[in-house]
């Protein structure tokens, strides 16, 4: 670092809100997700960015139960949603 510094310009990120919620949050053995109707790819990351779950969705449950306890982060159609392991 050479101590300097300066000023860009603010940039605002938006998203998509979405009407579907993980429950039980948090969970320990399996997560299904409301308001969502099946056939889509689900991805869960870790809060690392590791991807460690990509399955097509139908409307079933998922099972978490080896995961370890942690913060994921399931994608969807564009949508991320946060969970917690317990």
């Amino acid at each position: 670092m050479d101590g300097f510094f300066e000023y860009s310009n603010i940039i605002s990120l938006t998203g998509k809100k979405s009407p579907v919620r993980i429950s039980p949050n948090p969970a320990n053995n399996t997560i299904k997700l409301n308001n969502k109707p099946g056939h889509t790819t689900i991805k869960i990351f870790t809060n690392a960015g590791n991807l460690i779950y990509n399955k097509l969705y139908y409307g079933q449950s998922i099972d978490i139960s080896l995961f370890p306890k942690g913060v994921y982060y399931l994608n969807f159609d564009g949508h991320v949603e946060a969970f917690t392991k317990q």
